[in-house]
């Protein structure tokens, strides 16, 4: 939560790409990961029919689709 009573939840379905294309890509991407991850012995998933809901202590809430 955020120092004025913000969050957010985030909702969807895990798709896991397990190809070595995909996880190259992201490296290519996102080079920072690559600083980390010396190899493509990692999983990698991203997010199929993704939703982010933004609360507020205040009561009031918003959803969208991503």
């Amino acid at each position: 939560m955020s120092k004025d009573g913000r969050w957010i939840g985030l909702q969807g379905k895990a798709v896991f790409d397990y190809s070595v294309d995909a996880k190259a890509k992201a490296f290519e991407i996102m080079p920072d990961p690559a600083k980390i991850y010396k190899s493509l012995d990692f999983e990698f998933f991203y997010v199929e029919e993704a939703e982010a809901t933004f609360y507020s202590m205040n009561g009031g809430s918003r959803t969208i689709k991503l």
